[in-house]
């Protein structure tokens, strides 16, 4: 159930507000450690030029990276949406780099005032993918879901980790649209940039 994933997926503690999930956007990402060469103001690949009045920037959708448009939403492989939109981004200036697991990117290496340019990009290279708007995944799906959820939480406790109890489904379900629950919550503040990132290797988010 991919597109759980990216509906329910937990971000690192402290990560900032630059980078980001792709699709959909419920919160920022960690910052990769090892950050790419960012291109200086005067460098030929990021869109300065489109930047229009005070720092708002808009694209044309940049096609060519693949179309989702024929799949339902629940159908899409968002690991795939996010590497589409990384190579996009990459291929047009813009050096946003893949984060484990791959089902996010960071934008740490961009200078602050190169930002928001560089988002409009990556937003172009989403909108090229057609990908199909957001839908409430049914009660079964959230039931499958949650079964992934108790799975994976059984994964990090075999890491050593101590993790909440899950809720009923009924719970679960009823709060979808705040704050499910989620195993990676009970590490928030208790680990490392580099724990959680092997952790998300060896119990990967569903």
């Amino acid at each position: 159930m991919a597109a759980c994933a990216l509906l329910s997926i937990v971000a690192f503690a402290t990560a900032c507000g630059d980078a980001g999930k792709v699709l959909p956007s419920v919160g920022s990402e960690p910052s990769t450690a090892t950050t790419p060469t960012p291109l200086g103001p005067d460098e030929e690949g990021l869109p300065t030029s489109t930047l229009i009045g005070s720092g708002n920037v808009s694209l044309e959708p940049i096609t060519g990276y693949g179309d989702f448009s024929q799949y339902e939403y629940w159908d899409v492989d968002w690991f795939e949406v996010v590497r589409l939109v990384v190579e996009c981004a990459n291929d047009n200036g813009v050096p946003v780099q893949l984060i484990p697991p791959g089902d996010g990117y960071s934008m740490s290496g961009i200078p602050p005032d190169q930002q928001e340019a560089a988002r409009a990009v990556v937003q172009a290279c989403r909108d090229g993918l057609h990908v199909p708007d957001p839908a409430r995944p049914t009660q079964a799906q959230l039931e499958e879901h949650l079964g992934e959820l108790i799975e994976l939480k059984t994964c990090l406790e075999m890491q050593g980790y101590t993790i909440d109890d899950p809720p009923s489904l009924e719970v679960f379900i009823d709060s979808w649209d705040a704050n499910p629950w989620h195993p990676y919550d009970s590490l928030i503040d208790r680990i490392s940039y580099e724990e959680w990132n092997r952790l998300n290797v060896e119990c990967p988010q569903p």
